[in-house]
C-alpha cells in the first residue's frame, strides 16, 4: 500500500497552514516509522501527484522547497514544529507566523 500524507492545511479556519507536522506525528503514533511518515509527506506524495521528477527530494535540479528545523525529525517527529527557516524554490521566504 502506498501511503500519501496530507491534511488539507490552509483550506479553512479549522485547518490552518502548518498542521502537517501534527498529521505526521499521528502517523508515527499509529506505528509508522518517522522516515516512512516523512516520505509519505514528501517523495511519495510528489510521485503520486506526478511531480516526482522535480519535487519531494533533495536533489540537484529539483525545486528546493525546504523546511529547516531545529533537531532531527528522524529521532523525534515533533521537531518538525521547531521551524528555523522555510525556502520556496531555493529562496528563503522567512519564518512562519504563529
Amino acid at each position: 500500500v502506498r501511503l500519501v500524507a496530507g491534511t488539507d492545511g490552509g483550506i479553512a479556519d479549522g485547518k490552518p497552514h502548518g498542521i502537517l507536522p501534527l498529521g505526521l506525528q499521528d502517523l508515527v503514533s499509529g506505528g509508522l516509522g518517522p522516515a516512512q511518515a516523512l516520505a509519505a509527506a514528501t517523495s511519495v506524495s510528489a510521485d503520486a501527484l506526478g511531480l516526482g521528477a522535480r519535487k519531494g527530494r533533495l536533489r540537484a535540479g529539483f525545486d528546493a522547497d525546504l523546511l529547516v528545523v531545529e533537531g532531527d525529525p528522524l529521532l523525534d517527529i515533533g521537531d518538525l514544529q521547531r521551524v528555523e527557516a522555510v525556502y520556496l524554490a531555493g529562496q528563503e521566504v522567512g519564518m512562519p507566523v504563529g
